[in-house]
C-alpha cells in the first residue's frame, strides 16, 4: 500500500462530497483524509497512473488536484 498526498483546491462541503463520491469508487483506494485547513488530500491505497487519475479526478469533481508527494 502506498500514500500519496495532493494539494487542492478544495473550498467547501460541497467539494468534500463529490469527492468522497469520487474516490468510493475505487477498490484500490482503502482509506482517504482531506486536512481542510492544508486543503492537503491523503490518499491511502494503489493508483495505477497517476496522471490519468488527477484528469479523471477534475473531470468527475472539478477540484483540481497536484501530487505532491507518492
Amino acid at each position: 500500500m502506498k500514500t500519496y498526498r495532493f494539494n487542492t483546491d478544495i473550498h467547501c462541503k460541497n467539494c468534500v462530497s463529490k469527492v468522497e463520491k469520487f474516490l468510493n469508487k475505487f477498490d484500490t483506494i482503502s482509506n482517504w483524509n482531506i486536512d481542510e485547513s492544508t486543503k492537503i488530500l491523503e490518499i491511502q491505497g494503489y493508483i495505477d497512473d497517476l496522471s490519468l487519475f488527477e484528469d479523471k479526478f477534475f473531470e468527475e469533481t472539478q477540484v483540481y488536484i497536484e501530487i505532491i508527494s507518492d
